[in-house]
C-alpha cells in the first residue's frame, strides 16, 4: 500500500504518491538497532535477536542447539540453515519497521509481501517479533520485499553483477565509494550459508556504510560478492 498526499489550493490539487520512507527515519531506526549489536559484542547478533524476541529469537535458540549438536550427532554443515549467525536482514527489517511513512507504521506487515516460498529454502519466510511486526532473516526476503513494493533497484546500480573479486573491488574503488545518494544496499555473497549475503544502508553524504562500526566492507574484493543492488531513500 502506497500513501498518496494531496495538496489543494483553490480549485487546483496536486497529489504525490509516497512509496518509500524518508532516509532519516530509516537511518535513525537502523542506528538504534546497530547500537544494540555493538553493545552486545562479541555476541552482537544474539543481542539483536533477543531484542526482537518472538519467533526470530526462538529460531536463534533452536539453531544454536542444532549447531552445538553438529559434531556429536554428525549433522552435515550443509544441512543447517545458519542464518541466525548473521543479523543484517533482521536489522534492516527493524529499520524498515520503525521508519516512517505518513499515516503508516510497521512498514513490512502493512505492505505487499512476497509469496512465502522461493527457489531457496526460507527465501521469503517471515517471522513475527515480540512487537508483532514481521522480520526477515535473509537478504532474499529483503530484496524481494523491496522489489515488490518499490520496483526494481535504482539506476545506475539497479543490478550489478561481478565475475570475480577484482571486479568487485574496482566497482567500489572507482564508482560506489564516490556515490552521493542515500539508500538501501543488498548484495549476494557466494558460499554464505547464513543470510545469503549482506544488506545495509549507504550514506552518500559521508560516503560510508552505516554499519561500518560493526561490519566489514564486503566490496573490498575479499568476500565473493556476486551481485549488488541499491534502492534510494
Amino acid at each position: 500500500m502506497n500513501i498518496k498526499i494531496t495538496a489543494t489550493c483553490g480549485d487546483k490539487s496536486v497529489s504525490v504518491e509516497c512509496k518509500r520512507p524518508s532516509w532519516e527515519s530509516v537511518r535513525k531506526a537502523y542506528e538504534k538497532i546497530n547500537k544494540i549489536y555493538k553493545e552486545g559484542k562479541p555476541q552482537g547478533a544474539e543481542a539483536v535477536f533477543k531484542k526482537i524476541g518472538g519467533e526470530p529469537y526462538k529460531e536463534f535458540l533452536n539453531n544454536e542447539q542444532i549447531i552445538k549438536k553438529q559434531n556429536t550427532d554428525g549433522i552435515a554443515i550443509e544441512d543447517i540453515r545458519r542464518y541466525t549467525l548473521n543479523s543484517c536482514a533482521l536489522r534492516m527489517s527493524y529499520a524498515l519497521n520503525y521508519s516512517y511513512l505518513p499515516t503508516m507504521q510497521y512498514l513490512i506487515k502493512n505492505q505487499k509481501l512476497p509469496n512465502d516460498t522461493g527457489k531457496l529454502k526460507f527465501e521469503n519466510k517471515r517471522w513475527f517479533g515480540a512487537d508483532e511486526n514481521l522480520y526477515y532473516l535473509s537478504i532474499y526476503g529483503i530484496r524481494n520485499f523491496l522489489t515488490l513494493n518499490w520496483g526494481n533497484s535504482d539506476k545506475p546500480h539497479n543490478l550489478r553483477t561481478f565475475k570475480n573479486e577484482s571486479e568487485v573491488k574496482e566497482f567500489y574503488d572507482t564508482k560506489f565509494s564516490k556515490f552521493d545518494k542515500n539508500g538501501i544496499v543488498v548484495m549476494k555473497i557466494n558460499g554464505w550459508s547464513d543470510a545469503g549475503g549482506h544488506t545495509t544502508l549507504w550514506n552518500g553524504d559521508k560516503k560510508q556504510f552505516e554499519d561500518f562500526e560493526i561490519s566489514k566492507n564486503y566490496l573490498n574484493g575479499e568476500y565473493g560478492v556476486v551481485d549488488f543492488q541499491f534502492w534510494e531513500l
